[in-house]
């Protein structure tokens, strides 16, 4: 059973500002590389994914390991995109 939470990646504790060397030092680092789409994302998600893919990648907070969270994220945020323009029209 393992104990508390899992360590953040180094790249997240640096952006949050609580990064120490000497508390810190054996923290994970996220591989740093632009997974690939998966094959049902399409259209303003498959959109939505270049979008965010540039702003995390220069953070250091995207990789391979997120690649289910990034898809449900951007379809996510498609189906609520479309929601609102179709309530805005009516």
């Amino acid at each position: 059973m393992a104990r508390g939470p899992k360590p953040k990646p180094k790249a997240s504790l640096q952006l949050s500002g609580t990064y120490r060397q000497d508390r810190h030092g054996n923290s994970p680092n996220a591989t740093n590389n632009v997974p690939d789409i998966p094959k049902w994302i399409t259209g303003r998600a498959a959109e939505m994914w270049s979008d965010i893919s540039v702003i995390l990648e220069p953070m250091g907070l995207l990789s391979r390991d997120y690649t289910v969270g990034m898809a449900l994220l951007v379809d996510s945020l498609a189906n609520w995109v479309a929601t609102c323009r179709k309530l805005a029209e009516e």
